[in-house]
């Protein structure tokens, strides 16, 4: 991380391309890993173009420290999730679009169609609209309407662990 000029005490923002898919897992692996002040950037790098806004390029200089400090309540095993799926003592949200959670779109070699029993798809896809996330209001509602509950606990769950 300090080769790549990330430095764990200052504040970060990280962006991706422009429809908000790969900063937000960015955002939640520097907080897994310590990382306190990390937002991301509404709009991604297109944006960013989009409003003419200055640009670099070149190597980052190497960062003072960074220091991990790895919180493992962030992570769940699949002990865990096959606990959690059979007693239902929180609710897990799948993020993938609707034809993979119902196994309809094929998906990787070696991984089965469809979806954890019990698992509410709430496709990411559905929270953005031109590469940022749509207002609180919409939001609440898009959950809502899964049938995501804000007093219990959640799993978050995608494509990719």
């Amino acid at each position: 991380m300090r080769e790549l000029g990330v430095c764990s005490d200052k504040h970060l923002v990280v962006y991706d391309e422009g429809n908000l898919f790969s900063a937000p897992r960015a955002w939640w692996m520097l907080r897994t890993f310590g990382v306190e002040k990390v937002s991301i950037l509404a709009g991604g790098l297109e944006g960013w173009r989009r409003d003419e806004l200055p640009l670099e390029q070149g190597m980052p200089e190497v960062a003072e420290e960074f220091d991990v400090r790895f919180d493992p309540q962030q992570i769940k095993r699949l002990t865990d999730v096959l606990l959690v799926s059979h007693e239902g003592s929180a609710q897990i949200v799948d993020a993938r679009p609707a034809a993979r959670f119902n196994g309809g779109r094929r998906t990787a070699p070696g991984l089965r169609r469809g979806h954890i029993p019990g698992a509410l798809n709430v496709p990411w896809t559905d929270l953005v609209i031109n590469g940022e996330l749509k207002t609180v209001d919409e939001l609440n509602d898009i959950f809502l309407r899964q049938g995501v509950d804000f007093e219990r606990p959640i799993i978050a769950s995608c494509g990719s662990g």
